[in-house]
C-alpha cells in the first residue's frame, strides 16, 4: 500500500473511531433535547454545505421555535455511520445515498429540492455531465474513453458517477475498462483536474459546470460534453437520462409529527427568501417518487442492492446440472410411457364406436350450435348450412347450396378477403379469422366474427373449407349501451355542484369531480393520487393539527361504514379553511371494501367541532 493510501486508511479509522466515541458520550455531553441536527452531504467540503444551508436551518427555527436546527456536514462515508447512530435527525443526500438509507435504516423522505434555474424556471430532476476538454478529438463518443484516465466525485455520488456508470455500461464499457477511475470528493477538483490535463474526462453532476461559470472560474468553451443529449424543459448540460433530484429524509427515531412539521415549513418556503437565495434553490416540493433510483442501483448492483439478482442462469446450470438432467430424463420417460398408454387405449376401441361418437359429434356440433356454420367446396361453393346460418341469412338449406361464398360478402371487404384466401391456396395459412358484415337475403347486413378453416388431403391441396360465423349485433349494442351509460356517469360528475372525491384502499384520490377541484383549490392532476388527509383534512379549525389516525373521513375503509358531519372544518391548496359539510360512503365489492366516495359542500361556519355522525 502507497503512502497515500495509508494515510487515507487512517483517516477513515480515526474518524470511525471519533464517531463511535461521540455515540457513547453521557447525555451531558450530548447536544440539547430541542436540538435537531441536519446531515448534509458536502460535495463540495464541509465549508461550502455550511455556507450553502446554514440559512436553511436558521429557517427552520424561526418557523419551528420549539425546536433549534443545526447544519451537521457529512462526508460520503460518513453519512450511513451517522445515520445508524442516531446522531442526525434528517438528512440531505444525494438520491443514490438516501435509497442506500432507506433500505438499510428506514429513513422516509419528506420534501424533495426544486432546483433553481432562473426566476422562472425551477428543475426538480438532474443527471450527470461526461466532458473532456475542448477541442479533444480522441474523445467523441462514449465508446471512445476505453482505456481513458477518467476522474469523478465518488462511488456513491449519483451525478458525480453512478448516472454516469449506468450510461458506461448502456455503451459497452465497464469500469474496468477504463485506465484509470480517480474519484477526488469533490466536484471543483474533478473540472479543474480535467482542464489541466491530469485526466483525459470526467464526471459532474448536471448544473455544476454552469455554476463554476457563474463564480468566474471557468469558461464553457474550455470543454466539451461527450454524448450530449436534450430533454423536454431541462436547459442543462446533459450526457444522461434525468432522476429526481436530492430529498429531505427523517431518520427513523424522528418524530412524525416534527417531520410533517418540517415538510410544511419547507414547502412554504418561496424562492425570494434568503434560505432559498444562499442554497441556490427555489424552494421544496411533495417528495417525488425515487423508485427509478432503486432500478438504476439494482442494474448496477450498487449498495444496497450488491447481491441483487447475482444468481445467473448460467451459474444454476453450473451448479444444479445434474440434477436439471436426471429431471429432464424423468420427464422424457414419463412422457414416452404417457405417450404409449394413450396409443394402447385407442386401439382397444372399435372402429364402429368411433364412427358412431364422430357422427353424434358432428350432428351436435353442426345442428344444434348457436354459431352459424357453412361448408364449402374448395372454390368457395357452399355445400352445407347449419340452422344457425340458414337463420342469419334468411336463406333455406336449399337456397344456400347454390350459392357461394362470396354472395354473403360485402364488396368493400372483398379487398380484405381475398389476400387471405390465396395466402391459404399457396399453403401459408391454414385459416384466419375476421370481423365482416354478412350480406342477408333481404339485402341488409349482420355484423359478424367470421373464421375460416381448411382441410387439405395428403398432397396439401385444399379439399373442403369450413366457415363459422358468431352474431356479433348484440355485443355491438352492448358496447354502445356501456359506452352510453359511463358517458351519462361521467356527465353527472362533471356538473355535480357538490365536490365529489373518490378515494381508494390507501386513502388517495382516485377520482375527483370538477366541483371538488374548485371548491379546493387544487387541479384534478394536482388531487390524483395524493392522500386525502394530509392535502386538505391536516388540521382543526384552531390550526391544531388533525391526526390521520383520527381521520373520520377515511375511517369508512377499515370499518365498511358510512359517516356523516354537517360541520367540518376543510383546507384549500391557498392555505385558507372553510366550514363544510360531507357525507363518506365506503365501496363494498364482495364482502370486501374497495375504496370510498366522499361528497361535500361549503357551508355557513358553525362554532361546533367536527362530530361526524354513523348513517345506517
Amino acid at each position: 500500500m502507497n503512502i497515500k493510501g495509508m494515510k487515507k486508511q487512517q483517516t477513515w479509522v480515526a474518524m470511525v473511531i471519533g464517531l463511535c466515541l461521540l455515540a457513547w458520550l453521557p447525555p451531558s455531553w450530548a447536544a440539547d433535547a430541542y436540538e435537531i441536527r441536519i446531515g448534509v452531504l458536502a460535495k463540495r467540503g464541509p465549508q461550502k454545505a455550511l455556507e450553502r444551508w446554514q440559512a436553511t436551518a436558521r429557517y427552520l427555527s424561526e418557523k419551528i421555535p420549539e425546536h433549534r436546527f443545526r447544519i451537521v456536514p457529512m462526508q460520503f462515508e460518513e453519512a450511513p455511520i451517522l445515520v445508524e447512530k442516531e446522531l442526525v435527525d434528517l438528512t440531505i443526500t444525494n438520491p443514490a445515498i438516501y435509497a442506500d438509507l432507506a433500505v438499510r435504516f428506514n429513513v422516509q423522505r419528506i420534501v424533495t429540492l426544486k432546483n433553481r434555474l432562473s426566476s422562472k424556471q425551477n428543475i426538480t430532476r438532474f443527471g450527470s455531465v461526461i466532458f473532456t476538454r475542448k477541442y479533444n478529438q480522441n474523445f467523441r463518443r462514449i465508446q471512445d474513453l476505453a482505456n481513458a484516465r477518467l476522474a469523478a466525485v465518488h462511488d456513491t455520488s449519483l451525478g458525480g458517477w453512478i448516472m454516469a456508470l449506468k450510461t458506461f455500461q448502456n455503451h459497452g464499457l465497464n469500469r474496468g475498462d477504463f485506465s484509470n477511475v480517480t474519484f477526488l470528493n469533490n466536484h471543483d477538483p474533478v473540472v479543474e483536474g480535467v482542464l489541466e490535463g491530469r485526466f483525459e474526462a470526467g464526471v459532474v453532476r448536471t448544473g455544476h459546470l454552469e455554476k463554476m461559470v457563474q463564480e468566474g472560474r471557468i469558461t464553457l468553451n474550455q470543454l466539451q460534453v461527450i454524448r450530449p443529449l436534450k430533454h423536454e424543459g431541462f436547459p442543462l448540460l446533459v450526457s444522461t437520462r434525468l432522476y429526481p433530484e436530492w430529498p429531505v429524509a427523517k431518520a427513523r427515531h424522528t418524530d412524525n409529527r416534527l417531520a410533517l412539521k418540517v415538510a410544511m415549513a419547507l414547502m412554504a418556503l418561496t424562492a425570494e427568501e434568503p434560505a432559498a437565495l444562499k442554497a441556490g434553490i427555489a424552494g421544496w416540493s411533495i417528495p417525488e417518487n425515487y423508485q427509478s433510483i432503486h432500478e438504476l442501483l439494482q442494474d448496477l448492483q450498487l449498495p444496497p442492492y450488491e447481491t441483487f439478482n447475482t444468481l445467473s442462469p448460467g451459474r444454476v446450470v453450473h451448479t444444479y446440472w445434474y440434477w436439471m438432467v436426471l429431471i429432464l430424463f424423468v420427464v422424457l420417460i414419463q412422457t414416452w410411457l404417457t405417450r404409449r398408454v394413450i396409443k394402447l387405449n385407442r386401439a382397444l376401441k372399435s372402429r364402429q364406436q368411433k364412427v358412431q361418437e364422430s357422427e353424434m359429434r358432428m350432428r351436435a356440433t353442426f345442428e344444434q350450435v348457436a354459431s352459424g356454420i357453412v361448408l364449402t367446396h374448395a372454390d368457395g361453393r357452399l355445400d352445407r348450412a347449419n340452422h344457425a346460418f340458414c337463420a342469419m341469412t334468411g336463406y333455406s338449406a336449399r337456397e344456400i347450396r347454390q350459392k357461394n361464398l362470396n354472395d354473403f360478402t360485402d364488396p368493400l371487404q372483398m379487398s380484405q378477403e381475398i389476400p387471405l384466401f390465396e395466402k391459404m391456396r399457396q399453403g401459408a395459412l391454414d385459416h384466419f379469422t375476421l370481423q365482416k358484415q354478412l350480406l342477408t337475403k333481404g339485402g341488409a347486413s349482420l355484423p359478424v366474427l367470421f373464421s375460416i378453416s381448411c382441410v387439405r388431403d395428403e398432397k396439401g391441396d385444399i379439399q373442403q373449407l369450413i366457415g363459422v360465423a358468431n352474431d356479433l349485433s348484440s355485443i355491438k349494442k352492448l358496447q354502445q349501451d356501456v359506452r352510453s351509460e359511463q358517458q351519462l356517469k361521467t356527465t353527472i360528475l362533471d356538473i355535480a355542484g357538490d365536490g365529489i372525491l373518490g378515494i381508494d384502499t390507501q386513502g388517495c384520490h382516485s377520482f375527483v369531480n370538477p366541483a371538488a377541484s374548485h371548491i379546493l383549490g387544487w387541479s384534478v392532476d394536482e388531487l390524483i393520487g395524493q392522500p386525502t388527509h394530509a392535502m386538505w383534512h391536516h388540521h382543526y379549525k384552531d390550526g391544531k393539527p388533525f391526526p390521520e389516525q383520527d381521520c373520520p373521513i377515511t375511517s369508512v375503509l377499515t370499518n365498511g361504514q358510512t359517516l356523516r358531519s354537517t360541520n367540518a372544518w376543510l383546507w384549500r391548496k391557498d392555505g385558507s379553511g372553510f366550514a363544510a359539510e360531507y357525507i363518506s360512503t365506503a365501496i363494498v365489492e364482495e364482502d370486501e371494501i374497495t375504496g370510498a366516495v366522499v361528497v361535500f359542500r361549503a357551508v355557513t361556519e358553525t362554532q361546533t367541532q367536527e362530530e361526524p355522525t354513523l348513517m345506517a
